[in-house]
């Protein structure tokens, strides 16, 4: 418990969730997703690529292991932003939830759904990125510069 307290403090209660956020939601896409990836659906293996991103990412920033850790978690973020998804299937880079701000068409021929296509913007990677934005300050302010003076933590 003292662990989870001292992260806390050091990395801000904001900057904490949300790298958790990318370890959790990170899993459960890849989670999701396995037994697509097994078939070798596309969708399915970007999902969970990027969901492996979220993972390594959420876990830079929680263990503090690199100063790279919030770069790599405003990539994953900001990557979630573009909402393209030609099936049924859905966002390509959805991690778990997503929000269309955009337009989709469909086809339906005898009531069966033959293409499919959204195009827009992620509400949820919108959100997403304006809170790693906001958390950046605290990281290139207080956790950069303490990882940058310890031998072979940059």
């Amino acid at each position: 418990m003292e662990y989870l307290q001292n992260r806390f403090e050091l990395l801000g209660r904001s900057l904490a969730i949300l790298a958790a956020y990318a370890v959790i939601a990170g899993a459960a896409s890849v989670a999701v997703n396995l037994g697509d990836v097994a078939e070798g659906e596309v969708v399915a293996i970007v999902r969970s690529a990027l969901g492996l991103v979220g993972i390594a990412a959420g876990l830079l920033v929680w263990t503090l292991r690199s100063s790279l850790g919030w770069q790599a978690l405003a990539a994953w973020t900001l990557v979630q932003v573009p909402f393209i998804a030609w099936s049924a299937e859905g966002n390509v880079t959805r991690q778990m939830w997503d929000i269309l701000l955009g337009f989709s068409s469909s086809t339906t021929v005898n009531g069966v759904v033959t293409s499919s296509e959204q195009y827009g913007l992620n509400g949820v990677g919108i959100i997403l990125t304006i809170w790693a934005f906001r958390t950046r300050e605290r990281w290139d302010q207080r956790i950069a510069p303490m990882l940058a003076g310890q031998p072979g933590m940059a």
